[in-house]
């Protein structure tokens, strides 16, 4: 299923909850990860595969920044 984290969609300018998983690495070894976006009412927004730079930077905002927020239930 995936790691919960929450996210800020800058499109719709909140809060939403995303599911992100490992997937796999690329033919030159960097990492990929699954990415469910859900909006505050839980609908899904956005699924794709990003990179691992470009999901640390979906998740903090900064590709060096690996602080991930943990929705907790």
């Amino acid at each position: 299923m995936g790691q919960k984290v929450e996210c800020f969609y800058k499109a719709a300018g909140e809060y939403g909850s995303a599911y992100v998983k490992f997937v796999g690495n690329n033919s030159r070894g960097a990492a990929k990860f699954g990415f469910v976006g859900m909006n505050s009412d839980g609908k899904i927004t956005r699924i794709h595969v990003q990179s691992g730079k470009d999901i640390w930077k979906t998740l903090s905002g900064s590709a060096t920044d690996k602080v991930v927020m943990e929705v907790l239930e």
